[in-house]
């Protein structure tokens, strides 16, 4: 279809000063943005070095914060709050948080090798890790954890879905409960965008276009330019546990690889691809290329032994502290499901809010009677007697008085009594 004429044009021709219907296409062309522009990655997940730095400083930051008040709640209620001294606590700092990222990095493609999992699915895993860990800490999240719940959640989006137990499988420790509740927890923070584009295409293309064009017209060898795309594809798998992705678009860092590659080959590259303005971004990939750091068993014992003392005791399974707040949602889902329909629940006083230790440590004291060996059976014989009923919480409450779980389940009880209309 062709445009309308313009009336200069009916008259005899354009004006001099009025663009040519030539040139006002090419201007049309020129700002419809390319395709990666339109993407979640382009607008939301490309960020400065100044951003990146101030991002992980202002989570780290806040994390310290948090774990010194969750780690003197656990003090107290192991008894040890006499002893407890938060400001002798050596917390990871902003570049021990970014090393120990960029180490446990180098465990996703081994683990996804074993499960026959394909190079998408390890990049997109790396990727998911990256990012989560822009806005959590790893004084907050065990990393291993996170690892675990990415490879599941990137096997889903790349379309090789692995099964979770097959996963856990090979991971010792995991409960997979705890991996599906992380696995909503990861997907919001990445704000459910998911779509990754990495640079194994763009690399690719370049390997095509090299040797379908350049390659007759300078006579290189066949031998010469596979063994730089087998280089450039090392340096690409390296490239994804870095800051690049965050930092380029993927075919920057595409060609930054390919550019490695081909000095250490010595594939003539530089001469016949790369022009000045896009140098110094080459540059810049292949001097993270450089500085991607190597897995040392020493340092990362270290690292992992440095988190484990500093971690934030309210996400860790293992402590008193994570069995508390997950005894203390599961109440609340209780008392909302035993809420009247539209009826809105009462904000929380002020004094509701304040930490109570001793009710604390009562409630551990009593997950810590119904978790040992024998108690099963004494609470499931209780059940049975009293009936898993708002009438057996009543009357467990009348039996057990002082105890915090009666109270709680008397008082829920009570409360929707009231509330019942007359």
């Amino acid at each position: 279809m062709t445009a309308p004429k313009s009336s200069t044009a009916a008259a005899g021709g354009l004006l001099p000063d009025h663009p040519s219907s030539a040139a006002t296409a090419q201007q049309e062309e020129d700002t419809v943005p390319a395709l990666f522009e339109l993407t979640s990655q382009f607008r939301h997940w490309r960020f400065s070095k100044s951003d990146l730095a101030a991002i992980r400083k202002e989570t780290n930051a806040a994390a310290i914060a948090n774990a010194r008040k969750t780690l003197a709640i656990e003090a107290q209620l192991q008894g040890q709050d006499d002893t407890f001294d938060a400001d002798s606590i050596d917390f990871f700092t902003v570049d021990e948080e970014l090393e120990w990222v960029n180490l446990c990095c180098s465990l996703p493609p081994m683990l996804c090798k074993v499960l026959e999992l394909s190079p998408l699915v390890q990049a997109t895993a790396i990727a998911f890790i990256k990012r989560f860990y822009l806005f959590k800490s790893v004084i907050d999240y065990e990393i291993k954890a996170v690892m675990t719940t990415c490879i599941f959640l990137a096997s889903k989006v790349e379309n090789n879905r692995v099964d979770l137990s097959k996963l856990l499988a090979r991971i010792k420790g995991m409960d997979p409960s705890y991996i599906k509740d992380l696995e909503f927890t990861i997907a919001d923070v990445l704000q459910y965008e998911f779509w990754i584009r990495h640079p194994f295409d763009a690399a690719l293309g370049i390997y095509l276009d090299y040797q379908s064009t350049l390659a007759p017209q300078i006579d290189i060898s066949t031998q010469l330019l596979d063994d730089t795309w087998k280089q450039a594809r090392v340096y690409i798998t390296k490239s994804i546990a870095t800051d690049a992705t965050l930092l380029y678009m993927p075919a920057q860092v595409a060609m930054g690889c390919w550019l490695a590659a081909a000095r250490k080959t010595g594939l003539p590259f530089e001469t016949e691809f790369v022009g000045a303005k896009l140098m110094g971004v080459l540059e810049d990939v292949i001097a993270l290329l450089a500085s991607a750091a190597e897995p040392v068993g020493e340092r990362r014992a270290k690292l992992a032994e440095k988190r484990r003392l500093c971690c934030n005791p309210e996400l860790n399974p293992e402590t008193k502290l994570f069995m508390v707040r997950s005894d203390e949602r599961k109440r609340k889902e209780v008392v909302e499901e035993e809420q009247p329909q539209g009826q809105a629940s009462r904000p929380a006083a002020a004094e509701d809010r304040k930490v109570d230790v001793k009710a604390l440590r009562a409630m551990a004291d009593e997950l810590d009677k119904e978790a040992a060996p024998g108690a099963g059976a004494e609470n499931r014989k209780r059940k049975a007697d009293d009936g898993d009923t708002e009438q057996g919480a009543v009357k467990r409450a009348k039996t057990e008085p002082g105890t915090v779980g009666s109270s709680t389940s008397a008082s829920a009880s009570s409360s929707k009594v009231k509330q019942e209309p007359q």
